[in-house]
């Protein structure tokens, strides 16, 4: 373990770096429930009265019990179908209630995608992650110690050793929620060996674009959020920690410095903490505005107060990070799992989702859907659950044409019964060909054209590219180029299929992973949306219909054509 002197020698570095803006918004209450085996459980959200209305003109909920209560499973509630029989509802109701005196949670029948309902307002469930809907002014430390809070840290810090912290973190099965989905506990057990100094480095950048999770935590749950980090930099044993955000986030981070200005008043950060001899202080520090500081190696290069471009690895920050010193890099989500964890117990946890996908996740659902908006879900749950029966399904009763379940960098994968049907955890969606990422969920309806799509992504990831290497440089300077021709019927054919090469030719050769999130959706949506290209070339265009040709008169009688003057001169 570091000694205090590390924690007042290293000082906060620099401002540089930081990431692009992504959409954001407040989303409406949905619940989560806990359940006591391993299948993710339903959930239902209750019919608000606008489409989208901002957190503080939601109800508060009643608090929720201590983290140290052990919990319950809930019963899901019975939704209405859109038109029902009176005789098939009498039936399901009827299921239902048996499986709910059995003891069963039981999802009733997912409605048809053509016909999305309205859901009732459901029973009362328990928040992990986003607490604060059930727990009115959690922001305050004042509430959030009333409700168990640094307690977890406490019991840590005073009992346990950072081992066994680690060990705690392994058996919870919790994996990384910034994208990777890499198991937590074994990230932090890579560090390197007797090498200190060490750092906690938090990830808050959310610079993916559909992806508005993070931002709801700090400004909404931030007490939960730092227990976690200093859980994490005490099982790394780190006397300091950084939470690195994106620059646009600035007026969030001016609420957690005043936050962390009242911890160390409250004596929970600082040297000596709890009669012992750890000390932690921690930092926020904004980047300036660039999508790569997302990518954890940029990041630490802004952090340290150059050029936020990407390191080439190995070495990993586990060996050489922040000031080439063992480093953890964790999501803001990801540590403000950890305070549940440890307060109520690995095995609690892995009550929750599915057994190689285990805990809650915050889905950030937007696009062609009723009411997008953050939803907190075990993992597991289907598309078919958060689209229709909590997002309400897609406006104007149109269907869904594709989905995107990463955000602008993930695989497009083309809507269908089997898709819907799909759960959403990391295995499942591997199965797929895509990937859950940060869970950023955009819906696509069957207006949306593909070469427009992907010009507003390209163009996105061109401006972003940070041009330190040469594919991922040229690379998204030629797809923009190309896909500027084609959206303005410039191009052939062959254009698209010189988009489809220039693409291929990106893949796998850059030094971090924008290169690849640039040609992802490029190549999935060629393979699964050619049409849609090529409608838009010159000679892929349907050949413009020729007009009628003019109609002859009758053929006249030959004895009334004898019987015509025969004009002078023929």
């Amino acid at each position: 373990m570091a000694d205090e002197k590390n924690a007042a020698e290293v000082p906060a570095p620099a401002n540089a770096g930081g990431t692009a803006e992504v959409p954001e918004g407040e989303a409406p209450k949905p619940p989560i429930e806990n359940a006591e085996t391993a299948k993710p459980r339903s959930a239902h959200q209750p019919a608000p009265e606008k489409p989208n209305p901002p957190a503080a003109e939601q109800p508060p909920a009643p608090a929720a019990p201590p983290p140290a209560a052990p919990t319950t499973a809930a019963t899901a509630p019975d939704a209405a179908p859109a038109v029902p029989s009176p005789g098939k509802a009498a039936l399901e109701a009827e299921a239902v209630a048996g499986a709910t005196a059995a003891g069963v949670s039981v999802t009733p029948p997912a409605p048809e995608p053509s016909a999305p309902v309205t859901p009732e307002p459901p029973a009362k469930y328990e928040y992990i992650l986003l607490r604060h809907r059930d727990i009115p002014d959690l922001h305050k430390l004042e509430v959030y110690r009333q409700h168990g809070g640094y307690e977890a840290f406490k019991k840590v810090v005073t009992t346990m050793t950072p081992q066994q912290v680690v060990d705690e973190i392994k058996a919870s099965g919790l994996r990384g929620r910034g994208g990777a989905g890499f198991p937590t506990g074994l990230k932090w057990s890579f560090l390197t060996k007797d090498s200190f100094p060490r750092y906690l480095v938090c990830n808050s950048d959310e610079s993916e674009p559909g992806t508005f999770k993070d931002r709801e935590i700090m400004e909404k749950n931030p007490h939960q959020f730092f227990e976690g980090m200093m859980i994490a930099a005490y099982a790394a044993q780190a006397n300091v920690a950084y939470n690195y955000l994106r620059g646009e986030f600035w007026e969030v981070a001016a609420k957690l410095d005043a936050i962390l200005d009242e911890l160390r008043r409250e004596g929970l950060l600082g040297h000596n903490l709890f009669g012992t001899s750890y000390a932690l202080d921690m930092h926020n520090h904004l980047g300036a505005g660039a999508y790569i500081c997302g990518e954890e190696s940029a990041l630490l290069e802004s952090l340290e107060g150059k050029l936020g471009q990407p390191r080439l690895k190995p070495p990993f920050p586990a060996d050489k990070g922040l000031y080439q010193k063992p480093t953890v890099v964790n999501n803001t989500e990801t540590l403000t799992n950890v305070p549940m964890i440890l307060a109520r117990g690995a095995a609690w946890y892995k009550t929750i989702g599915t057994e190689k996908s285990p805990g809650p996740k915050i889905f950030c659902l937007s696009g062609h859907v009723k009411r997008p908006g953050n939803y907190e879900l075990p993992l597991g749950t289907t598309f078919r659950h958060l689209i229709y029966e909590l997002g309400g399904g897609v406006p104007s009763g149109k269907t869904v044409k594709a989905i995107l379940t990463a955000g602008a960098s993930s695989t497009v994968l083309a809507s269908n019964d089997a898709l819907l049907d799909t759960a959403m955890d990391y295995e499942s969606l591997a199965a797929k060909g895509g990937a859950l990422g940060s869970a950023s969920i955009i819906v696509l309806d069957e207006t949306v054209d593909m070469a427009w799509l992907m010009l507003k992504t390209t163009r996105f990831f061109k401006h972003e590219s940070c041009g330190k290497c040469t594919p991922c440089r040229e690379g998204t300077y030629w797809m923009l180029n190309i896909l500027e021709r084609l959206n303005k019927g410039d191009a052939v054919k062959a254009d698209v299929d010189l988009l489809q090469t220039v693409a291929s030719q990106v893949a796998g050769k850059c030094l971090c992973p924008l290169g690849e999130f640039a040609v992802t959706p490029v190549l999935s949506s060629l393979a699964k949306f050619r049409a849609d290209f090529d409608g838009h070339t010159q000679d892929g265009k349907p050949a413009p219909a020729k007009p009628a040709a003019a109609a002859r008169p009758a053929a006249r009688p030959a004895a009334a054509r004898k019987a015509e003057p025969t004009p002078a001169g023929d």
